[in-house]
């Protein structure tokens, strides 16, 4: 799990377009990223649809946008400041 997170915040912050597989057994729909706004969710049965579309249409600016939206979603909730304060609240909840 640690691995997927990692990978999408690090494309987050590369400004890359993702493309992300969200079922039940990779878990990653916590993350709350929303299909077409700030990523594009694919599966095994349309990748290659979706993959076909952005290679035909790359210079469209909704990939800009996407991009961009993802970026800040990402900033804003899994920053290393947010991080620290979801920490120091479980710590609290704790004690």
């Amino acid at each position: 799990m640690t691995f997927n997170t990692q990978k999408y915040w690090k494309s987050s912050a590369a400004d890359c377009l993702t493309f992300m597989e969200i079922t039940e057994l990779n878990r990653s729909k916590y993350l709350g990223y929303r299909n077409g706004e700030s990523v594009i969710f694919v599966n095994e049965n349309n990748y290659k649809e979706k993959f076909q579309n952005y290679l035909l249409n790359s210079d469209n600016s909704n990939w800009t946008e996407i991009v961009k939206a993802r970026r800040d979603y990402t900033m804003k909730r899994f920053s290393n400041d947010e991080g620290v304060k979801g920490l120091v609240s479980l710590i609290k909840e704790i004690t």
